[in-house]
């Protein structure tokens, strides 16, 4: 049983530095209770690579982990290992998504030519290089939100089976009990309707990851079918815009609107602000879950470790909160995927800006 916690565990490891030091914890709490979870955490990465996702991928570690613990044999000899399990042959990044996309427009790279793409000088740039870059940033914008979103879906879908695998336990461990005369009829049905409403929810999470990421292959206009999409990592390591930068950033934007603007301007200098506030709002929500929620969860994950080993609570107490960490995980991924599109929003509504202003003779 302390495997299934440890399992929890890993899989939050590549989330957040916090994770990863919250999960060496508790592999030290069960190490005195069980065996198994000592040489899970023997596989845990080390400290120092926190911020990295560990090379393996989490999934086939878990599955090591379950193994090692022995906990699987409490499950029916006839399932089969999870598709969880299962290790990727082709992962496909973000950047190589953009790349395929824009290469299904040679004529809009070659209208790009010779033009910093990074630091554009907008007022040197003809009507038709700034529509050109418009267009680029549009196709950018909806690559990367159709991916965020295929991304996340991927990972939950990976994430609700384990939660389907952690109720078929409850519900197998309930099924012998209850022959040995040590549980009531209610509980039993109480169990297994949870792991059939899990599996219901696993299947409905599959089928979501498949149409998300069709749709994403449709917006790249490829061929083929698409690999497995890169897991998302801990949103710090992207570009998101720092709380300074977004300041400077509001304060020139309402310079621009105290300015008297045409309509049309005013119009689009309402969305980029727009923009940046609901960039705010998602990075606040993020740090909120970082420095809030997660580790207020895993003191109740702690706690719940440590009533077990004093047998205050029983092993379904701990399975459920194992499984409430598990959905804290996947509101957390849902957050930063919120706010990776955010970012990618405000980019293409400051391009659009900034075309704008380079009609007038202005810039940002």
């Amino acid at each position: 049983m302390r495997a299934t916690l440890a399992s929890i565990f890993v899989l939050s490891v590549w989330l957040t530095p916090m994770l990863h030091a919250w999960a060496q914890d508790s592999h030290q709490h069960s190490h005195q209770h069980s065996q198994a979870a000592a040489s899970t955490a023997a596989s845990s990465p080390s400290a120092s690579k926190a911020l990295v996702p560990p090379v393996s991928d989490w999934r086939a570690t878990i599955d090591r982990v379950q193994r090692a613990g022995g906990w699987k044999a409490y499950l029916r000899e006839a399932q089969q290992p999870t598709a969880s399990a299962q290790t990727p042959a082709a992962i496909l990044r973000l950047e190589e998504a953009i790349r395929l996309t824009l290469e299904q427009h040679p004529d809009l790279i070659q209208r790009l030519v010779g033009i910093d793409l990074a630091a554009p000088d907008w007022r040197r740039l003809s009507a038709e290089q700034r529509q050109a870059l418009v267009t680029r940033q549009r196709l950018i914008h909806a690559v990367k939100t159709q991916f965020y979103l295929a991304q996340s879906t991927q990972e939950w879908a990976a994430i609700q089976a384990e939660v389907y695998e952690i109720n078929s336990i409850a519900t197998e461990l309930s099924t012998r009990m209850r022959k040995a005369g040590n549980l009531n009829a209610l509980h039993l049905i109480e169990e297994q309707l949870k792991a059939e409403s899990a599996l219901h929810a696993t299947v409905q999470a599959h089928d979501r990851a498949v149409q998300e990421q069709e749709h994403l292959r449709q917006i790249m206009g490829f061929a083929a079918k698409l690999p497995a999409l890169e897991r998302p990592t801990d949103v710090r390591q992207h570009p998101i815009a720092t709380n300074s930068v977004r300041t400077q950033l509001e304060q020139r934007l309402n310079e621009l609107a105290q300015t008297e603007p045409a309509p049309d301007l005013l119009a689009r200098l309402s969305q980029a602000q727009q923009a940046l506030s609901r960039h705010a709002m998602r990075a606040q929500q993020v740090e909120q879950y970082q420095h809030k929620i997660l580790p207020l969860r895993k003191q109740l994950l702690d706690e719940a470790v440590l009533h077990y080993n004093g047998m205050i609570i029983g092993i379904f107490d701990l399975l459920k909160e194992a499984e409430h960490q598990v959905q804290s995980v996947q509101k957390y991924l849902n957050a930063s995927a919120d706010l990776l599109r955010s970012e990618s929003e405000l980019d293409l509504e400051l391009t659009l800006l900034n075309a704008h202003l380079a009609q007038i003779g202005r810039a940002l």
